[in-house]
């Protein structure tokens, strides 16, 4: 195992390994340079990477990123400016600092050569460590600097996206939600509409039909504002929950009565099943009990007449190790939930209607995934193949840890 500021020699190739610390590539045809700039570095926090071969040099441009190179200007392979212009000609080692490293005087014909193959600066030998240690800093700062504003430009794009996206979101929610209100709004007002061109026309009975009509869209209209106020609510984690110990199939046998109606009308049994008489389990008996009828209630529009829905109740402890979970699953006899709607069925506004609150307004099954998860529970649907669409939840058994 390599540690940090270890040495790894190979014949060209001198590594000073400090992981995870600013990369410096430094080419000079002198070995012993080489150890010297290690040495006046060592007490740099950066990784070297030195080698005599400026050829060997390009190929680590392609392996790493480098804050720096330290690049001498007279090698017999290659020399210093030749390196230069082929780190600068390359996509991938164009942004690289290059520091000239020279013996050479620094006239000003050679320090407009290095300038236009791309150096920004240069150091001459031999070498003074104040002046190479100061130069490194200041170029790892820039490096990290730029690291900085790169991570800064991410996160700023991550929240342009965000935000265009909530935006998005916010749009298709208004444009859904305005649909929603429109339906019941339009009934309202043509029966009313209709009912004072026709007041003097309409005998009691009929005008007895147009109220309890008006009665009955406005009372599904409260049922959306309702159900947009408590979503609301769930999301912000503003609804009160009272997580107390209460009897499970009590419950759901109670929600199941209070739904007697809508299943005399077509004609459809609900068969109830739990694997204990009693399951305690600590949950809100009023948010848990709207679950149960959002999905009793889409049970019953999707059965046909004389269909059938089979209700189960069990206790999923699963083991010592196992979370401790009770299941409520209900399965109607309908045609199951659309392939493409399956992977949406909980999100608000659905777009099938068929599958949602007995408002129909798309929001139930959003609602009921915020209550479940209030529980620390997890919910969701599948086909049952000739058997119609089953929607289930989980909670825990106890929330006392």
């Amino acid at each position: 195992m390599k540690q940090s500021g270890e040495e790894n020699h190979h014949d060209n190739v001198l590594v000073i390994e400090k992981r995870d610390r600013p990369r410096i590539l430094v080419i000079d045809d002198v070995r012993a340079n080489l150890i010297a700039i290690a040495h006046v570095l060592s007490d740099v926090d950066v990784e070297l990477i030195m080698t005599t071969d400026p050829y060997e040099a390009l190929t680590y441009t392609f392996k790493y990123d480098f804050a720096l190179a330290l690049v001498d200007v007279q090698m017999p392979k290659l020399d210093g400016y030749q390196a230069a212009e082929m780190m600068q000609s390359a996509e991938h080692s164009r942004q690289i600092p290059i520091v000239f490293v020279t013996a050479n005087s620094l006239d000003e014909s050679n320090v407009i050569r290095g300038y236009d193959v791309g150096a920004v600066d240069y150091i001459t030998k031999p070498l003074n460590p104040f002046i190479l240690r100061s130069k490194v800093n200041v170029f790892i700062d820039l490096y990290n600097n730029r690291l900085a504003l790169a991570e800064l430009n991410n996160q700023l794009n991550t929240a342009r996206h965000t935000a265009e996206d909530a935006s998005n979101l916010k749009s298709e929610l208004l444009a859904s939600l305005s649909s929603a209100l429109k339906t019941p709004m339009h009934s309202i007002i043509g029966i009313t509409d209709m009912g004072i061109i026709n007041i003097d026309k309409w005998d009691k009975s009929r005008q007895v039909d147009n109220l309890r009509e008006i009665n009955n869209t406005s009372r599904s209209l409260l049922l959306l504002l309702n159900d947009i106020v408590d979503l609301s609510k769930l999301e912000a984690g503003l609804m009160a929950f009272d997580l107390s110990s209460n009897e499970m199939v009590s419950v759901v046998s109670d929600v199941v009565k209070s739904l007697k109606p809508l299943m005399y009308e077509k004609s459809i049994d609900v068969e109830i099943n739990s694997t204990q008489e009693k399951i305690v389990v600590d949950f809100d008996v009023a948010r848990i009990g709207q679950v149960v009828l959002n999905f009793l209630s889409n049970a019953i529009k999707k059965s046909p007449v004389n269909g059938q829905i089979q209700v189960s109740i069990s206790d999923c402890s699963g083991g010592d190790e196992a979370p401790k979970v009770v299941r409520v699953s209900i399965l109607d006899s309908g045609d199951g939930i659309p392939d493409l709607l399956m992977a949406s069925v909980f999100d608000k506004f659905t777009n099938d209607k068929s599958i949602d609150s007995p408002g129909g307004a798309g929001l139930g099954l959003a609602i009921c995934k915020e209550i479940i998860a209030r529980h620390n529970g997890k919910i969701w649907a599948e086909n049952i193949p000739d058997s119609g669409a089953i929607f289930s939840f989980e909670i825990p058994i106890s929330h006392i840890q």
